[in-house]
């Protein structure tokens, strides 16, 4: 039986995720801005590729990281947890990139919002679609990290090649 107060609970956990991560977002994409702009056009040029590279790479990383969160050494434990908070952070800086991509699509629609309207906008309404429940959670939030993750790989590895480093 529920009571009002586990409703309470988790409404505020959800809006405390909502917050939290709309905040990162904006946060991330204020801060670098060059980076979301990267991963914004690597994302209209080939988004496919870039979620095939997230999960070519990212899965596995994901999976030692997890191994090595349960083994029973407590810094080898930490070290895991610490990986996989990383790894999250690692994927929202690409995520700024379909943010950038939303709040410019936006911007094409209504050419009197602002950016920063258009990038609060779009990261609350992506937020609000990686809550959605069992769709949301199952299916759209793995395929947003992977996606991200593969789209902050996409920087590295073109500056890589060319030989620049910021």
């Amino acid at each position: 039986m529920l009571v009002l107060g586990d409703v309470f609970a988790v409404v505020a956990v959800l809006l405390g995720i909502t917050l939290t991560t709309v905040a990162l977002l904006l946060a991330q994409g204020l801060l670098a801005p060059q980076v979301a702009l990267r991963s914004s056009e690597r994302l209209k040029e080939s988004p496919m590729a870039r979620f095939a590279l997230g999960t070519v790479v990212g899965l596995p990383v994901l999976f030692i990281l997890v191994i090595l969160a349960n083994l029973p050494s407590p810094l080898i434990r930490t070290l895991g947890v610490l990986g996989m908070f990383a790894w999250v952070l690692f994927s929202t800086a690409g995520l700024t990139g379909v943010v950038k991509a939303m709040a410019d699509r936006m911007r094409s629609m209504d050419p009197n919002m602002g950016e920063f309207a258009a990038m609060q906008r779009a990261s609350l309404l992506l937020v609000g679609a990686l809550l959605v429940p069992f769709v949301g959670w199952i299916l759209l939030a793995p395929v947003a990290l992977l996606l991200g993750f593969g789209l902050s790989l996409t920087p590295i590895r073109s500056r890589a090649r060319s030989g620049q480093f910021e």
